[in-house]
């Protein structure tokens, strides 16, 4: 999965990804509603892929595009030093990527207790999530199932409560004991 910043005003982005045999790929998106794009596992092949995003800033033509972002980089399969896996506090058991030299988690987060034990509050109402100074998390569109599809919605305090990083961001760096 890719992610990044949405630029404000933006209505679409374009991903241009080269793939370890040279072979580029472009894509774009326009209308867009998550900040992330998804590559089924199935496609990609071991090796160093870069990747980099442009945002268009208008529908209609010529289209108003930001600069072409910084190139970035992941590895997949024989390229890595990450462990291939990593297990959070709840036994949840993550895929990792290479990105650069630092190994990520290939997917969202799904973790409900902070590092300490903790449990991180949920099931906080619209008004309450709003307001809230101390972490929580919920799932998509309420419904239990996004989960292990989507993962869980954290609010930022999660991030950085005094028991131990949530991680909110869904993607985060592997230690080398392979525990996140």
């Amino acid at each position: 999965m890719l992610q990044w910043e949405v630029v404000p005003g933006s209505v679409g982005v374009q991903i241009k990804a080269t793939s370890p045999s040279g072979t580029s790929i472009s894509r774009r998106i326009i209308g867009f509603e998550r900040d992330q794009f998804l590559v089924p596992d199935g496609l990609l092949s071991p090796g160093t892929y870069t990747w980099q995003i442009q945002a268009a800033c208008s529908a209609s033509l010529p289209l108003a595009v930001t600069p072409l972002s910084t190139s970035n980089s992941f590895t997949v399969g024989g390229g890595s030093t990450c462990p291939s896996t990593v297990t959070d506090l709840d036994g949840n058991v993550y895929n990792t990527v290479q990105i650069g030299l630092q190994c990520w988690t290939a997917e969202n987060l799904k973790v409900e207790h902070y590092q300490n034990g903790d449990a991180i509050p949920t099931g906080l109402s619209n008004s309450a999530w709003e307001s809230t100074a101390t972490g929580a998390f919920a799932v998509y569109n309420n419904a239990i199932a996004n989960k292990d599809t989507y993962g869980l919605l954290y609010i930022g305090y999660a991030a950085t409560d005094a028991r131990g990083s949530a991680q909110a961001a869904g993607m985060f760096p592997v230690t080398p004991n392979g525990r996140t």
